[in-house]
């Protein structure tokens, strides 16, 4: 009896025109969402790749302004004050105040979510002219034999694009804060002992970068590594 009803019921709703009608509905949105996904799942990846050649573009300097942050912060310690520390049981120093391992891990804490005004000049747009320019465009064969040239992302090729503060004098440029803190979190995050470390003992700067933006986290390639401006007369 059941099944005798199930079918009766199928069999009205399929001679009902509204029962027909919703159905054809229901079937447009059906392909309508089919059609839709790979589209916007596409877009999605887009955006994921752009981020990731800005990342790339910008990495390197990031962690240089990580490690010039923390610098400034230093510099900027108003307690001039000495403090008593001990490496080992039978060895205590006396160190500035602003070099404590206390003070600099105050420093690091705070320092990414301060990261929000950092920018780059904008990058040149590829040619869609220029066929010699790899970096410009990729080609491919359409319909007819034309060759079609496909738009490259304005950063592609480029191994790295200086992050700078904004100010009024440049313009705005194109803000890459999110990628500054991304690398800020990364660094303290995996390397704060040694950084706070490498601060305390006032170590050069430019050993720092090479130390910390090179050869730990490979954000930086060889010899990236700025000179210490107080160092010129040594070089």
């Amino acid at each position: 009896r059941t099944f005798r009803s199930f079918t009766l019921s199928i069999s009205i709703a399929f001679d009902d025109p509204l029962s027909m009608m919703s159905r054809v509905l229901l079937l447009a949105v059906v392909l309508a969402v089919l059609l839709l996904t790979p589209a916007a799942d596409a877009k999605k990846r887009g955006r994921k790749s752009n981020r990731s050649v800005v990342y790339n573009a910008v990495k390197c300097s990031a962690c240089h302004a990580v490690l010039d942050g923390i610098q400034a912060g230093i510099d900027a310690t108003e307690e001039t004050h000495d403090v008593q520390v001990g490496f080992r049981i039978d060895a205590k120093v006396r160190v500035p105040y602003a070099r404590t391992e206390y003070r600099i891990l105050e420093i690091m804490e705070k320092l990414c979510d301060g990261m929000t005004d950092f920018v780059v000049d904008e990058a040149p747009l590829p040619s869609d002219t220029d066929s010699s320019d790899s970096n410009s465009s990729d080609s491919s064969s359409g319909e007819g034999g034309k060759t079609k040239k496909k738009r490259r992302h304005r950063w592609a090729g480029l191994r790295k694009q200086v992050v700078r503060r904004k100010d009024a004098v440049h313009g705005n440029g194109v803000d890459v804060s999110k990628h500054v803190k991304k690398v800020c979190s990364n660094v303290i995050d995996a390397h704060e002992d040694l950084l706070s470390l490498m601060f305390h003992r006032s170590e050069k700067h430019q050993a720092i970068q090479e130390r910390i933006c090179e050869q730990e986290t490979s954000l930086c390639p060889a010899g990236t590594a700025a000179a210490d401006p107080d160092d010129k007369d040594e070089l």
